[in-house]
């Protein structure tokens, strides 16, 4: 029996591109007055939008199911399988079992190596795609 010890090492160059910063959803109000002289001629004032409701309401579906109610009978004088689709069936199916089996090529042989590059597609958290690229190294202790 050989004892081999195996060294396996992952550096990862993860470059994630910066968030992107967004200006704070500010609510500002305004207010605009217009004077002649000392008097106060008009005034206007402007007001953030109202917030949408949080909850919203779906109306009652237009039927009712009842889940306790028995379920039709099926009718089998109308359904069935067609005569020649199930001889199809028979034939295809003695076909396959007395049929050649087919012969598969061996599987190749395996490539050793000893350093690999991967690169993965990440997403950062404010939803940017990026590439981040993988260097596995393989080695035997000694």
């Amino acid at each position: 029996m050989v004892k081999k010890e195996l060294e396996i090492a992952v550096e990862m160059e993860d470059t994630a591109p910066p968030p992107k910063m967004e200006p704070p959803d500010e609510k500002k109000e305004y207010t605009v007055l217009m004077y002649i002289g000392d008097q106060l001629v008009a005034s206007s004032k402007k007001l953030p939008p109202a917030e949408p409701p949080k909850k919203i309401e779906m109306p009652p579906p237009p039927y009712q199911i009842d889940p306790y109610a028995s379920a039709a009978e099926p009718d089998y004088n109308v359904s069935g399988v067609p005569i020649m689709a199930a001889a199809m069936a028979i034939y295809q199916t003695i076909k396959d079992l007395t049929g050649k089996k087919e012969q598969y090529a061996p599987p190749q042989p395996i490539q050793k190596k000893s350093v690999i590059f991967s690169t993965f597609r990440r997403t950062s958290p404010d939803g940017q795609f990026y590439k981040a690229t993988a260097k596995i190294s393989l080695r035997i202790r000694r």
